[in-house]
């Protein structure tokens, strides 16, 4: 990742594929692969899929290796949060925007994973923005970042909030919205059994599953 300037001076960054990266994907994929059969053939239950994991982690890390998905990626966050006075998502300029290159606003700030020393009024401000910046993700765009970690949030000045690294994003159906809700609902109401029993109908179950101690976990 490299900071740059256009011609009309526009501050952007340019994220550049690494040389062999797709190639050293495929070679680590294989390896991965082979131990999760060798695990899989071992295992005395079903309730844990080793290579149905990797199958998944495969699936969304090629996704990760074409920026241009990443790129409309990015596209749709900007365009959710474009009014919003709190969370800042960067702008893809697409006339440099390839498949192992993609160019787009930089924004200025500090990742929160590397700064040392915030006030504590400052964090409630900041943990309430990530907060609300992800329910309105979650129950409004039905659209949501799918790595968010420290390192991937900017503190910008303000306390504004800015989201990097869109590679991997979640969709969430109206089905599994309501089932959330449900849970969210359950969890305001100190309602343990419906956040169980909606947690159990999402298939959270397997024939070994004790259900009195997935409540005690729950309460």
């Amino acid at each position: 990742v490299h900071k740059a300037t256009l011609h009309n001076g526009k501050k952007v960054v340019i994220k550049i594929q690494r040389p062999n990266v797709k190639q050293q994907f495929e070679e680590d994929i294989d390896i991965l692969n082979y131990l999760a059969y060798k695990i899989e053939q071992r295992l005395k239950n079903n309730a844990f899929n080793p290579v149905a994991i990797i199958q998944e982690f495969e699936r969304y890390t090629k996704n990760e290796l074409n920026f241009i998905i990443e790129a409309s990626n990015i596209d749709k966050f900007y365009n959710n949060f474009k009014n919003s006075n709190t969370v800042h998502i960067p702008k893809v300029h697409w006339l440099y925007t390839k498949e192992k290159i993609v160019v787009m606003d930089y924004l200025e700030g500090e990742k929160l994973s590397e700064i040392k020393k915030i006030s504590e009024k400052d964090r409630k401000i900041i943990a309430e923005r990530i907060m609300d910046a992800t329910l309105k993700q979650l129950f409004e765009h039905r659209l949501f970042h799918a790595d968010l970690h420290p390192g991937n949030i900017l503190l910008m000045p303000n306390n504004i909030i800015g989201l990097l690294d869109f590679g991997i994003i979640g969709n969430l159906s109206q089905e599994q919205l309501s089932q959330m809700l449900k849970v969210y609902v359950g969890i305001l109401n100190n309602d343990a059994d419906n956040v169980v029993e909606t947690l159990l109908s999402l298939g959270l179950r397997s024939e070994e599953t004790n259900i009195d101690a997935f409540k005690t976990d729950i309460n």
